[in-house]
Formats: C-alpha cells, sequence, structure tokens
C-alpha cells in the first residue's frame, strides 16, 4: 500500500510541477490563468474529501473506493495528455481532481485500517515518508519528460504510473488479509 501511495502520489506531482508550462504552451495562459486553475482544483480536491469520500465508501466500500480513486486518476492524467482546449482541460482536471481526492483519502485509511495498532504509526510515518520522497522524485521526472519528450509526456507518464500501481493495488489486496500490514 505505501508502494500504491508513493506511485500516485509521483504522477500527480509530475502534474503539479509541471502544468503551469502546460497550460502555457497548450493554451496560452499566463501566471494568473495557472494560479486559477491550482486553486480550483485546490478547493475541488477538498470538496471531495469532505462530501464525496464517505459516501462512496458507505456505498462500495474502502478497496473499491480507491480503485476507482485511481482509475480516474489514471484517466484524468491521460485525457491531460492529449488536451488542445478548455473543454477537454475542464474534464481531465475534473477526473483528475476527483480521482486524486478519492485515492488520497481512502489510501490512508486503508493503510491504518490494514495496520497493528502498535505499528500503525510507524505505518502512516512510512506513508508520510513515501509522501515526500514521491514530491521530490514527481517533478524531477516530470519536468524532465516535458522538456526532453513533449508537454503530454509526463501525463501519459503519470498515467502508465498509475497503471502499474493499480497491478500493485490489485496483488496486495489479493494477499493481503484485511489486519495485516504489507511489507
Amino acid at each position: 500500500f505505501i508502494a500504491v501511495a508513493f506511485g500516485t502520489l509521483v504522477a500527480f506531482s509530475a502534474f503539479e510541477a509541471t502544468f503551469a508550462l502546460f497550460g502555457q504552451r497548450r493554451l496560452g495562459f499566463g501566471l494568473g490563468s495557472s494560479a486559477a486553475v491550482f486553486a480550483v482544483i485546490g478547493l475541488a480536491i477538498v470538496a471531495v474529501q469532505a462530501g464525496l469520500v464517505h459516501g462512496v465508501v458507505g456505498r462500495v466500500g474502502e478497496e473499491a473506493t480507491l480503485r476507482l480513486g485511481l482509475v480516474v486518476v489514471g484517466a484524468g492524467l491521460l485525457g491531460l495528455a492529449f488536451v488542445r482546449s478548455w473543454p477537454g482541460l475542464v474534464g481531465a482536471l475534473l477526473a483528475l481532481t476527483v480521482g486524486e481526492g478519492l485515492a488520497q483519502t481512502t489510501m490512508s485509511s486503508a493503510l491504518a485500517g490494514r495496520a497493528d495498532r502498535a505499528r500503525r504509526g510507524e505505518v502512516l510515518g512510512a506513508q508520510q515518508s513515501a509522501g515526500g520522497l514521491a514530491r521530490v522524485i514527481g517533478p524531477l521526472l516530470g519536468g524532465f519528460a516535458f522538456e526532453h519528450l513533449g508537454p503530454g509526456a509526463p501525463y501519459l507518464g503519470g498515467a502508465v504510473v498509475v497503471v502499474a500501481v493499480l497491478v500493485v493495488f490489485q496483488a496486495a489486496v489479493g494477499t493481503q488479509p484485511k489486519t495485516a500490514v504489507p511489507e
């Protein structure tokens, strides 16, 4: 589960680090437009975490919510890779934002719920450490991909990472009892 959290955050961090350049190159954004998009994304993630996660988890369960979040993040990144207009941007960012809100919130809960009580703090600390490392690696990889492979490359690469993360998640869910922490 920590690897899943790491990979997801690598992909999202690559998006965060390159989006202003992407918006400038593909859509003619200035600094104000990029800032406005990030403000809306932040508010949307808060809204998803505050208003949507609980209902979705209650309806389909934690694992299905996390899986759904990852699929929607991947779809948003894939869509973003090919965006060339405002309507396409809105759809891709909506998917990315909703998916990220579902995935990140549910990830922490799922990890904590599977950890032995005595190790819960240790496991959540490891998740935070992995997240910090992902916030370093994601922008480096995203910037490299943007510069050397093109504006859509960080998002296409991020979508591939999320698919890999889904495979890891499926393997972890299939082999781990709900009370054990994946090693």
